[in-house]
């Protein structure tokens, strides 16, 4: 199963698959994103999104071109 993060009502960070099938690595917290009203999508220092991914299931650079390394944060951008 491919765990991309997606964003449910309220900010709350799911990673793995909606409607609770097949979950075996899920988080359901805030992730704190840097500003989410102005649409930045990128994670503060205490995000608990920050070493949650999984080498296995994500591109190995983030939307700017920042490599992943070996403690990937989930989402599309690492901290």
């Amino acid at each position: 199963m491919d765990k991309k993060p997606y964003l449910r009502p309220h900010r709350q960070l799911w990673l793995g698959q909606p409607g609770g099938c097949c979950i075996t690595n899920n988080k359901q917290t805030d992730p704190l994103f840097l500003s989410p009203s102005g649409l930045d999508w990128h994670i503060l220092v205490s995000s608990p999104a920050i070493g949650f991914s999984n080498l296995s299931y994500i591109q190995s650079v983030d939307k700017d071109g920042v490599s992943r390394a070996s403690s990937p944060a989930a989402g599309a951008y690492q901290y």
